[in-house]
């Protein structure tokens, strides 16, 4: 909610560049965390809890907590459209927990007030929490009048006192609280309040009365989150990094997800390296007289290239749980990912069938343009591409190729061999999705190694160049992202490619017997 509230009152380097007990559960009691993130338990392996003891649950807790904090600041640094949003996904378990909790409230109160006499007990809590929710609308020191009606008008004792005397009138104290939610609300809420005044039943109107109270709530927080921003940003990377530290001392194997993944790919490029008979670009020859000579494990890699060559990996991540560090852009990645299937499976559709039939095409170049949006329309935003997804843009896309093909092309033999062409590259080893991949890789790391302040000059290949706007809206959020990772996270990087370095012997470069063995670089 951006309206104000109405108040009364290539180097060897990866470190970072220098750049009370109640007879019923309240409505208020389920409020959700508003820094929730689907992702985050991929960060660290799962734990039984039935087997932690109090100590070790505590320390769970703090960890999540810590967590929670880092992604909050981090959202508020790269997301300038981030609002705080405190529903739960409608059908998750966390929706289900939360209503059931809300109707036991409210069932409660209409059986307590259907009573004869009513039994107010329900009621004098339910009065308390709104008194109590609207006092924390007002600045602290300030709006002493205000705070001083809301007092008076819903002081609980003076209202148990009415209800022994029977002079309790319910509907005249909801209409002074909707009196007060109309001058302490934001704009945009107006018209909710005024649709209060119409529902007729107690129990109905201080439900909807609840639901608009905690929908101040959080505009309330939006609005001051956003006048902290300009200075949460100056502090959000120190914040980041120390909320990651007390949480990493909350784990009993701190970063193994992270130090995996750069192993990982450590190792693979060993092993490109040695199948191809060539050095890795990322390497450097033996020192002369080097026992270990022949041996790929003895060869130089480039700590900046071996990151590099991690984040690149994440474009066709497959490997279970994101590492550590990367738990705040979970979804970024994941949004990165299904864009470069998409171009990926975009592509390699559109040159097989080409390489098919493409010399016998009618009004090839403008029919080329054509296919490939009908192709892009059928896979677009699809996590994966399996057999049915293929076998759609099948459907879609034979009738027009049909009706292109020329005279002398229309074989019975050239539609159903090519269906089989298409229908196979639902498979993610396919050779044809694995070197459009591979190139796609390539322009990304292009940029990468250009840096985030220098313009994207997308490498596309000869075939893709349909792509090279995908591919370089693709880099640019690529390097965004990487950047500020980096930026936060480097010192991390740092410690674990060197244990690395030992552990395979990858011969990481040192500057000097003083300095630091990463210095600080750009990816």
């Amino acid at each position: 909610m951006d309206q104000q509230p109405k108040k009364s009152a290539d180097d060897d380097s990866v470190d970072p560049p220098a750049d009370a007990v109640r007879p019923a559960p309240s409505p208020s009691a389920s409020t959700s965390s508003p820094s929730r993130s689907p992702n985050r338990s991929t960060a660290s392996s799962p734990r039984k809890i039935g087997q932690q003891t109090p100590a070790q649950l505590e320390q769970l807790m703090t960890g999540a907590d810590r967590l929670e904090r880092m992604i909050l600041a981090h959202e508020l640094a790269v997301n300038q459209d981030f609002t705080v949003d405190g529903t739960p996904h409608e059908g998750s378990l966390e929706a289900k927990i939360r209503e059931t909790m809300h109707q036991a409230f409210w069932d409660v109160l209409q059986a307590s007030l259907s009573q004869t006499p009513p039994d107010h007990t329900q009621a004098l809590i339910l009065l308390g929490e709104v008194k109590q929710t609207l006092l924390s609308f007002l600045p602290d020191g300030q709006g002493m009048q205000m705070r001083e009606i809301i007092n008076r008008n819903l002081d609980v004792e003076h209202i148990k006192e009415q209800i022994a005397h029977d002079a309790f009138d319910f509907r005249e104290k909801a209409h002074f609280i909707i009196s007060i939610m109309g001058r302490l609300c934001a704009p945009a809420r107006d018209e909710e309040i005024k649709q209060l005044s119409t529902i007729e039943e107690i129990v109905p109107l201080f439900r909807a009365v609840f639901r608009i109270l905690e929908e101040m709530k959080l505009d309330m927080l939006n609005f001051t989150l956003k006048q902290a921003r300009p200075i949460i940003n100056m502090h959000s990377i120190e914040y980041e990094q120390q909320m990651f530290d007390e949480f990493l001392a909350t784990e009993p194997e701190p970063l193994h997800l992270t130090k995996d993944w750069l192993r990982s790919t450590a190792i693979s490029l060993l092993e490109s390296a040695d199948s191809e008979g060539t050095r890795n670009p990322c390497a450097s020859p033996p020192p002369s007289g080097s026992s270990s000579s022949s041996s790929s494990s003895s060869w130089k890699i480039s700590p900046t290239r071996l990151l590099r060559h991690a984040f690149l990996n994440l474009l066709d991540w497959n490997s279970g749980p994101y590492p550590e560090t990367l738990v705040a852009d979970i979804s970024r990645f994941l949004e990165l990912q299904i864009y470069s299937e998409t171009v990926v499976l975009s592509a390699a559709t559109l040159l097989v069938i080409w390489n098919a039939i493409g010399s016998r095409i009618t009004d090839a170049a403008a029919f080329k343009g054509d296919l490939l949006e009908l192709i892009q329309a059928c896979v677009e935003n699809r996590e994966q591409a399996n057999q049915e997804l293929m076998a759609s843009v099948w459907v879609f896309v034979e009738p027009e190729i049909e009706k292109h093909l020329s005279a002398d092309a229309k074989s019975p033999a050239v539609l159903p061999g090519l269906r089989i062409l298409v229908l196979d590259l639902y498979r993610r080893e396919h050779p044809v999705r694995q070197l459009l991949m591979k190139r796609l890789k390539e322009s990304v790391e292009a940029a990468v190694a250009a840096g985030p302040a220098s313009p994207v000059q997308t490498i596309s290949p000869a075939f893709m160049p349909h792509f090279q706007g995908s591919i370089r809206a693709l880099s640019e959020d690529f390097v965004k992202i990487i950047s500020r990772n980096q930026t936060v996270f480097g010192r991390y990087y740092t410690r674990l490619i060197t244990e690395l370095a030992e552990e395979l012997d990858l011969r990481v470069h040192t500057a000097s017997a003083q300095s630091s063995p990463l210095k600080q670089a750009p990816l």
